[in-house]
């Protein structure tokens, strides 16, 4: 339902843009070459998604539409064929543009040619495991993130040091993040969701999905929750996703000397409460804590990684 329409108006900006007499030169090529990057972007998503995915909406084969279709597209090796040659036909265009900036701005995402060479290494590997496999498509790949990897100073592209400051909050435009889609301040209508604080339609819930239900555990059946209400560096504890055996147990199995895991998943709680500080509700959670011999700051609960670390002396657990 979202991605169509955004191809189709893509396709509509590619084939109607000579008709657009005002601009420069350079805009026209930063327009395009953003617009060929993005076309691709979402045919990624169908792809990789669902396999085949139509390339005719109605106008023809990459053609503008403006009306309803209500044709049958055959979804076979051809089509895929399609999908994969457009996606790299764009992603080479954007990447060697002359009018897209090799990397993005500071303090903003912007469509550069770091994201468009990112991408395009991605598109070459799927094709290379595809029943459309190309017998170049793994050195393609390989070519491709190499230019990205030797030039990183070209690109503003770097892993960062500290695994966990990848995603860190307030670390936003760090540069291993090549691109982002930005929400607009206090600009709901252009962000597309009417209720920033919800749960529903195109709102980014992800960062609270994969959160345990840290309000169940308590110290004692008959006091308080160690953990009143939802304290905001906790998130939301929705507990919709979960990480797969092979990243817990093979890709992070060593969760002493790789910080990965302990980069990605919180694994202690402490005692907190939503209320605010000098708060008479703040108050009467310190004093419950009190009552049990407890403050806020002292640990709630704690996640052991493996079975053996749940059994075994706690003082020899560097986590705990």
């Amino acid at each position: 339902n979202r991605t169509f329409p955004i191809i189709n108006l893509a396709i509509g900006l590619i084939e109607f843009q000579e008709q657009v007499s005002d601009l420069t030169e350079s805009e026209r090529g930063s327009i395009l070459a953003q617009v060929h990057y993005l076309r691709a972007h979402y045919y990624y998503f169908l792809v990789t998604q669902f396999g085949a995915s139509p390339v005719d909406l109605g106008g023809g084969d990459f053609k503008f539409n403006t009306v309803p279709f209500t044709g049958f597209n055959k979804l076979d090796s051809d089509l895929l064929e399609k999908n994969f040659q457009v996606m790299i036909d764009d992603l080479v265009l954007a990447s060697q543009s002359p009018f897209l900036a090799d990397a993005r701005p500071p303090g903003q995402f912007k469509i550069s040619k770091a994201v468009a060479l990112h991408l395009l290494a991605k598109v070459y590997l799927f094709r290379g495991y595809s029943t459309v496999a190309q017998a170049s498509d793994f050195q393609n790949a390989y070519n491709t993130a190499k230019e990205l990897i030797d030039n990183q100073g070209k690109y503003g592209v770097a892993l960062q040091q500290n695994f966990a400051d990848a995603y860190k909050q307030g670390n936003d435009y760090n540069t291993e993040i090549i691109f982002a889609a930005e929400r607009i301040p206090k600009n709901n209508l252009n962000n597309g969701y009417n209720n920033p604080s919800g749960i529903g339609d195109r709102e980014n819930m992800a960062a609270s999905c994969f959160t345990p239900n840290y309000e169940q555990p308590r110290i004692d059946p008959n006091a308080t929750d160690p953990i009143e209400g939802r304290p905001f560096p906790f998130q939301r504890p929705l507990r919709k996703l979960t990480p797969t055996p092979w990243l817990l147990n093979v890709a992070f199995a060593d969760k002493v000397n790789d910080s990965r895991y302990h980069g990605s998943f919180r694994t202690l709680w402490t005692i907190e409460t939503a209320s605010r500080p000098g708060t008479p509700e703040y108050e009467a959670f310190e004093n419950a804590m009190a009552a049990v011999g407890r403050e806020v700051g002292d640990k709630a609960f704690y996640l052991a990684v493996t079975q053996a670390q749940a059994n075994g002396p706690k003082a020899e657990d560097p986590y705990y």
